[in-house]
């Protein structure tokens, strides 16, 4: 089992069993959700002193690809022998991409096997009627997606993480631009890092900059089965300042956390989480989320309306051979109060669906052993619910709404070199209004279409 200190990524984790409101116990998940997604879920927030399980859910980046070019032109005559089935590989949270090795490393008496690794891509977009975050059309471009260099240490007591560079975060949905690190509304130059301390191979207790909690996906493209992020996961933090607690023992991982959620600056969220590996081929993750108090930040990476709300994700992961399935549900809460300045309680509702296939051998067509080829496809639906905002802050594409998307990402790897195209669509209806409330504006008779070509070097 995966630790959830170790390689680059934070373990997802989740809870097996709960209570209902009012202390009533769930028998099954179907009555969970029912719980969460009735009309009701407004008088349990009214009512938290009377549900034991409520009670924390409180008022709860033309020049640009000429460089990655030559860059990646010069590791290739570098490393042209190299295949992944050769080396050392670092797996990643998804399964369509890996790092390939061998990776640097050095082994003393200071250091103790200190590993770097790098992420280096090229990202070219063409998509419809957006809105650049300047407000500007900005229908196509080219930037570099990713250009780190992450360090780590996972061996011993104290182990570490540093991941420094640029990067450009992609959200179906949102305007695609290049991120600057250094400007102020940004996860700046280091966006990930962490300290852990681990006392033995079942407990670790990490503090930094955290991976998102709750939520599928990870904040960069690399990390992910598709390039840009979901539907789902605009809903949910990107980075968080914090503290993590995990504990990991044979088919069990749990955690808890403390921290500025949407990268607020305030320790003002609490989560918790659990998962449960069946068999190799079944395992299942829940992850809950919430603002304990209320923050009043608001800026381009702290929308202030999801940073004042509750999140609960549920996964189930299935994979048979060349085959994986994994569904996934989130319900968001935000209440009705003087910071979020909502007349109501609002709410989003979202379903969604990843199907991965990999070709099992690829030799047959020229390419090295250990080359690969997935063909995930995402399919989500997103519900927003009918509120009223007494300022100008909004969810998703405004009140009763709901968006329907799919996103088609095949993917090719050999060796430390990969390439993936991607085409995404989506469509948002139940909204007359839709172009005054929505945060991201979209012509709602020509639904958005997106390609991207992501190449580079996983090494």
């Amino acid at each position: 089992m995966l630790k959830a200190s170790s390689v680059l990524c934070l373990t997802r984790v989740e809870p097996l069993r709960t209570k209902g409101c009012r202390g009533r116990p769930f028998k099954d998940w179907a009555r969970y959700i029912d719980h969460w997604t009735d009309q009701s879920i407004v008088h349990c927030l009214d009512q938290r002193p009377h549900c034991s399980f409520c009670p924390g859910f409180v008022v709860l980046s033309g020049f640009t690809k000429f460089v990655a070019l030559i860059l990646i032109s010069l590791l290739w005559a570098l490393n042209a022998q190299e295949s992944l089935a050769q080396n050392k590989q670092v797996t990643l949270m998804n399964e369509t991409l890996r790092f390939a090795g061998p990776h640097v490393n050095t082994s003393d008496q200071v250091s103790q096997e200190l590993q770097f690794s790098y992420a280096l891509s090229g990202l070219n977009w063409r998509d419809g009627p957006l809105a650049s975050s300047s407000g500007t059309a900005n229908p196509q471009g080219q930037t570099l997606s990713n250009a780190s260099l992450i360090v780590q240490k996972n061996t011993g007591f104290f182990q570490y993480l540093v991941q420094a560079g640029s990067y450009a975060l992609s959200t179906l949905g949102s305007p695609l631009d290049a991120v600057k690190p250094l400007e102020k509304n940004s996860f700046g130059p280091i966006p990930h890092a962490y300290i852990s301390l681990n006392p033995n191979e079942e407990w670790s207790l990490q503090v930094g900059k955290l991976l998102s909690m709750p939520g599928f996906e990870n904040p960069f493209s690399f990390q992910n089965q598709n390039i840009q992020r979901g539907l789902l996961e605009n809903q949910n933090n990107t980075i968080s300042q914090g503290l993590q607690l995990n504990y990991a023992k044979d088919k069990v991982t749990l955690f808890g956390t403390w921290n500025d959620g949407f990268y607020s600056g305030q320790l003002s969220w609490l989560g918790l989480g659990g998962s449960y590996q069946f068999n190799d081929h079944h395992s299942t993750n829940v992850m809950l989320g919430w603002a304990h108090k209320p923050s009043q930040v608001s800026t381009d990476v702290t929308p202030l309306l999801q940073n004042n709300s509750q999140i609960i994700n549920l996964v189930h992961r299935m994979q048979w051979g060349s085959w994986s399935l994994t569904p996934y549900y989130q319900l968001t809460l935000i209440p009705s109060n003087a910071t979020t300045q909502l007349a109501n309680p609002a709410r989003t509702q979202g379903y969604a669906v990843i199907l991965d296939y990999s070709l099992p051998d690829l030799t047959s067509l020229g390419l090295p052993q250990g080359s690969t080829f997935h063909i995930p496809l995402r399919l989500e639906h997103l519900k927003v619910s009918d509120y009223n905002a007494l300022n100008a802050q909004h969810l998703v594409f405004g009140p009763n709404t709901q968006v329907s998307s799919w996103t088609l990402t095949p993917t090719l790897q050999s060796g430390m070199y990969f390439l993936r195209g991607e085409w995404s669509r989506y469509s948002v209806r139940n909204n007359s209004n839709m172009n005054a409330n929505a945060s991201v504006p979209v012509d709602p008779k020509k639904p958005p279409m997106r390609f991207l070509l992501e190449w580079g070097v996983l090494y």
